[in-house]
């Protein structure tokens, strides 16, 4: 299997997340990606590499420009 991880990922830690409605505790923290990590490499499931950098392209295809500039409001269910 081929792991694609970036440092980046430990260093999200949203706020909240939503379940079943309602605001609860995030459980994205970077012990969880630590344990998965170890997990990973414990069971030698395969490599680990960095993604490749695609650039904005991918975005700007499906984005509206509206939306990259943050002119639509909030992005996240939560908060619409």
């Amino acid at each position: 299997m081929l792991i694609i991880y970036s440092p980046v990922q430990r260093a999200r830690q949203p706020a909240y997340v939503v379940k079943q409605g309602q605001r609860s505790a995030s459980f994205d923290v970077p012990e969880r990606v630590d344990s998965i990590l170890s997990a990973i490499n414990g069971q030698e499931l395969g490599p680990v590499i960095a993604p490749d950098d695609a650039g904005l392209e991918p975005i700007r295809a499906v984005r509206s420009k509206r939306r990259r500039r943050g002119e639509c409001g909030p992005a996240l269910p939560s908060d619409w």
